[in-house]
């Protein structure tokens, strides 16, 4: 995964999802990302709006 912020794709942010869940009080999925640069802020409430698989942006890429 790489993280998107600002509607830019943030390099400096690439992990893996270890856990995807549904909290019992909202109807959004979450995401746990164990991100490769541990000083990277942890959290198990990531949404899928905060981050894109690499390859996908990889090909974006080509577009921009």
């Amino acid at each position: 995964m790489v993280r998107i912020l600002k509607y830019e794709y943030n390099w400096s942010m690439i992990g893996l999802i270890t856990r995807i869940y549904q909290p019992q009080y909202g109807d959004r999925i979450h995401y746990s990302i164990r991100w490769i640069d541990p000083s990277m802020p942890n959290s198990d409430r990531w949404q899928a709006h905060e981050f894109e698989l690499v390859e996908i942006a990889n090909k974006m890429k080509l577009f921009t």
